[in-house]
């Protein structure tokens, strides 16, 4: 792989009668490069040079759908370029589907550039879920959030030229900020396309598996038709055997369903083992407890016990796979799970933790229709399977007298005697001896719960597991960027009350980084955002930009979506006072009001415990 020496994060903007280009060199804050086509000015032939030197990676936002185009004109030209040439193909990536280019615009899609290209917004994107540049500088606390507003379409003022040139500085030193925050996915993404010989540095999660199935497996057959019904009593393993009432009527219940094309679903059922009540669908098992606390203490146990890499394992037991492809689908499967192996043994990140995401590709493509794998028959055999399987390890620890408290897809939680902790190992050791799977054990000094998808858990080694509203969604990781937050200081909060025995009040009256308090949306297209407040009688309403963050103050705006299409406007937070902080500039710590967010942590900590009897706090 080629030693790359100069990076650069890059931004183009392109109207009608404008034209920049802007680089800044990664590593090197004071190493800028700015490029004009205008009719005052035209740096193609620089431009050209600039992009031609040897060793260069580009790094964009979405650039390998549009950005990229642009710079490939320059190149397949060689020459001096009009705006009018720039504003023609920047019209027809925007206003046409990329299935319907026209095969000049194609030509230029696949030109074979000199530079390597990044394109960071597959890597921070998750399923379908695509975060603007905006959303990301949210969430790298980037001091400035501001939208451009101007017709591409019109000619651009020369007063509002520093305007764009400004703004076009910040979507550059986000991108350039959100690479540096990523760089372990790049650097995994780097050694795992030089190992397996694959170029896999701008594809997500879902693309690494694409990347390989096809380099390892070659071409796919043409995949049938999905069925229009599917029977899920042609769905249920093989080797299980329930014993209870409960279990068997559930079998009988499931042996009846069927799921038709093309959402594959059948009526979820509840159904209690034990003091929990589970509920089985087709795509996986969820308990269905509400708020509560525990702790491992002189009489009990909590403890977690995962099934390793479980959909992928069963798949390999079962011998689950799309039905239109051979057994090296399942041959390449056992070589990924036994190369990852030998991956967490040495200790090595590419094997370790990139093919993790290849195994999970390998089941979550086969409900994935554009796929070349997808069988949905296949997909819910795992599905169901899975719970099929789990349901039997619960009921018998159920009947061995141990208690299961959750259950979640893979994983189980229980309550476990201590008298009766080699029994709930015996029982997890039969369990795996007849369905060859293994668990993973993880001991909790602390779980608390407000319900099935918002939960914190101690483990014994003072790690924190976390769900929902425990979450710090300022504390990065990649798959964080989709998501909006809400206050992070309430979970810190709510983080120090249950682990450490920490007030609210001490917590957020001693916060000191302005960003904690703060709360961020995007609205969608059918949405607008405005900033209402009543002055001197009379409503003053001021329209917001698409992507925004706020604190809660004592004297501010109230906060609407109003719907654009005749539906039901919104109120973003009832009953609340905001003050907008896209630039960070315009708030400040005395601004917060620190009592709202002691109240809402108040809440939920009485929601998970219950209120006091005695002086009860009024909130």
């Amino acid at each position: 792989m080629v030693w790359i020496m100069n990076i650069f994060a890059f931004d183009l903007e392109c109207l009608k009668n404008f034209f920049s280009a802007k680089f800044f060199n990664m590593f090197d804050k004071n190493d800028r490069y700015t490029f004009i086509i205008s009719s005052e000015q035209n740096d193609s032939l620089p431009l050209i040079q600039f992009i031609n030197q040897p060793n260069l990676r580009l790094v964009s936002y979405n650039g390998h759908h549009y950005d990229d185009l642009l710079l490939n004109a320059f190149l397949l030209n060689g020459k001096l370029i009009t705006n009018a040439y720039l504003f023609k193909i920047s019209k027809t990536i925007i206003e046409t589907h990329w299935k319907e280019h026209p095969q000049w615009l194609k030509d230029l899609k696949w030109y074979n550039k000199p530079y390597e290209s990044v394109d960071l917004i597959k890597l921070v994107s998750v399923n379908k879920s695509r975060p603007s540049l905006k959303s990301c500088g949210l969430h790298l606390k980037y001091p400035r959030i501001q939208d451009f507003s101007v017709d591409p379409n019109k000619p651009i003022a020369a007063k509002d030229i520093p305007d764009l040139l400004d703004y076009q500085d910040d979507d550059v030193l986000m991108t350039r900020q959100l690479y540096l925050t990523i760089e372990p996915d790049i650097k995994l993404r780097e050694q795992m396309s030089e190992r397996y010989d694959i170029n896999i540095l701008s594809v997500g999660d879902s693309g690494i598996t694409d990347k390989m199935l096809q380099h390892f497996y070659g071409n796919f057959p043409a995949k049938p038709e999905p069925p229009k019904i599917l029977f899920v009593k042609d769905l249920l393993p093989t080797g299980y055997k329930f014993k209870t009432k409960e279990l068997l009527q559930l079998e009988q219940y499931l042996k009846q369903q069927k799921m038709y094309y093309p959402k594959y679903s059948f009526a979820g059922k509840n159904i209690t083992v034990g003091k929990t009540v589970y509920n089985v669908q087709a795509g996986g098992l969820h308990s269905t407890e509400k708020a509560r606390k525990f702790e491992t203490d002189s009489d009990f146990i909590m403890r977690d016990a995962d099934v390793t890499g479980y959909y992928v394992n069963l798949m390999q037991r079962q011998k689950i796979k799309p039905g239109h492809l051979t057994n090296k689908f399942l041959e390449i499967l056992q070589m990924i799970l036994d190369e990852r192996e030998a991956g967490k043994e040495a200790n090595d990140p590419v094997r370790r933790d990139g093919l993790k995401v290849v195994g999970l590709g390998f089941f979550g493509k086969m409900n994935f229709e554009p796929s070349a794998i997808y069988d949905p028959k296949a997909f819910f055999k795992v599905t169901i399977g899975g719970q099929i399987f789990l349901l039997s390890l619960i009921e018998s620890l159920e009947l061995a007298g141990i208690l299961v408290v959750s259950g979640n897809t893979d994983g189980i939680l229980c309550k476990i005697p201590r008298n009766l902790e080699s029994v709930y190992y015996e029982v997890c050791e039969e369990w795996q001896n007849e369905t060859g799977l293994k668990l993973e054990y993880t001991d909790y000094k602390l779980f608390v719960q407000k319900d099935v998808n918002n939960y914190m858990a101690v483990t014994d080694k003072g790690k924190l597991k976390q769900k929902g509203i425990f979450v710090d969604r300022l504390a990065l990781t990649k798959r964080d960027f989709v998501y909006a937050f809400n206050g992070p200081i309430i979970s810190l909060a709510l983080h120090a009350y249950f682990k450490d025995s920490i007030e609210p009040e001490q917590t957020i009256n001693n916060e000191t980084d302005i960003y904690n308090f703060m709360f961020s949306q995007s609205t969608d297209r059918k949405y607008k955002t405005v900033a209402q407040k009543i002055k001197s009688g009379k409503i003053i309403t001021e329209q917001l930009q698409k992507t925004n963050r706020w604190i809660i103050t004592k004297n501010g705006y109230r906060l609407k979506k109003l719907h654009q299409r005749g539906g039901k406007d919104q109120a973003l937070m009832k009953d609340c006072n905001v003050i907008i902080a896209n630039d960070i500039k315009d708030v400040n710590l005395v601004m917060v009001d620190r009592q709202y967010y002691i109240d809402e942590t108040w809440k939920i900590i009485y929601e998970i415990i219950g209120k006091p009897q005695r002086q009860m706090r009024l909130i």
